[in-house]
């Protein structure tokens, strides 16, 4: 097993979302309250953990069909090698690139994040970045 990046995966919506965070720097400061910007990078590393306890899932598969005889350990080795080269490095960058509003916004779209964990305040603060990646959703499938 190879990975390759699946439409839900980061790389994309990197590209993509580069217009939309170019409006969004200069005016997240005075967007956000102290206190509301704290909980966007605590909601944001909760989204990165639950995006890469995902992933690892896949990989945790493997080690099972490792672990039954299925695949030999030189396909396995292959298999963490490519793990780390491609989901694990592309979340790592995406999470510490993005800002906290729009990983956030993304979260909520890939269901990473229930909007119900997500205080009103900001929540309503981050209506358009929503609406931005759920057309971003729709427009790639």
């Amino acid at each position: 097993m190879t990975y390759t990046k699946r439409p839900g995966l980061v790389g994309s919506y990197m590209l993509r979302c580069g217009e939309y965070q170019q409006l969004m720097i200069g005016r997240q400061a005075e967007m956000y309250t102290k206190a509301e910007r704290k909980q966007l990078r605590q909601l944001a590393e909760i989204a990165y953990e639950r995006e890469l306890a995902l992933e690892l899932t896949r990989l945790q598969t493997r080690f099972s069909a490792w672990q039954r005889g299925e695949i030999d350990p030189f396909q396995l080795s292959e298999t963490i090698h490519a793990f780390h080269q491609g989901p694990s490095r592309a979340l790592y960058s995406y999470y510490n690139q993005i800002d906290p509003p729009l990983a956030v916004a993304r979260a909520v779209v890939e269901k990473l994040l229930q909007e119900n964990e997500i205080p009103a305040g900001v929540q309503q603060k981050l209506a358009a970045a929503i609406a931005f990646y759920r057309a971003e959703q729709e427009e790639n499938g």
